[in-house]
């Protein structure tokens, strides 16, 4: 009896040990890493249609496990190219996190409107360390994250501000700056 309560002591230490380990809280960000066309993972899951909530997974194109079923609670993204999307679990299960295929914590991605931020004008929000940027179609920073609040593009433009108030209303958040100005999609200064 002793030994399979070791035995069962040992397996819940070293799993919780793995979890650490492999956690985005305790990672350090990464930059996606090229990856050729033939390479890819495809999203699994349990039962017949995915939608958020259902345990889900990745495997790569030749059927090999890459992230077990249940590793993360909603899988945005239904293929991982160079990023993908997934919402963490435990700690990070608010966190929308943008993953490459080795399963290396890219970034944050802003939170807007109950989901992940989405690509407009060729670029989404995302967030390192509090700080806001941008980041391509393809999962590439483009703009460094250096903002405290940032808008979406439009017309070419995002409003931003290195300094700013974020005013909860009702369950929104409204930003507040005195200090706004106007970045092109490459992240320079315009006057407007």
């Amino acid at each position: 009896m002793k030994s399979i309560i070791f035995l069962l002591l040992a397996l819940v230490l070293s799993c919780s040990r793995i979890e650490k380990q492999v956690s985005p809280e305790m990672r350090q960000y990464h930059d996606p890493l090229p990856v050729t066309d033939s390479s890819y993972l495809l999203r699994v899951f349990d039962g017949e249609w995915y939608e958020p909530g259902i345990p889900c997974g990745y495997v790569s194109n030749k059927g090999d496990t890459v992230i077990p079923i249940g590793k993360y609670s909603i899988c945005w993204s239904d293929t991982i190219r160079s990023f993908g999307i997934v919402t963490g679990s435990g700690p990070t299960q608010s966190k929308f996190i943008g993953i490459d295929q080795q399963e290396r914590l890219l970034y944050e991605i802003h939170y807007y409107d109950n989901g992940p931020d989405w690509l407009e004008e060729g670029l989404f929000r995302i967030m390192r360390n509090g700080k806001i940027g941008y980041a391509d179609k393809n999962g590439f920073i483009q703009i460094e994250p250096q903002f405290e609040c940032a808008s979406q593009f439009e017309n070419g433009l995002a409003k931003v501000a290195l300094r700013c108030d974020l005013i909860p209303e009702h369950e929104h958040t409204r930003m507040q700056s005195k200090e706004w100005f106007y970045i092109d999609n490459r992240g320079k200064v315009v006057k407007k």
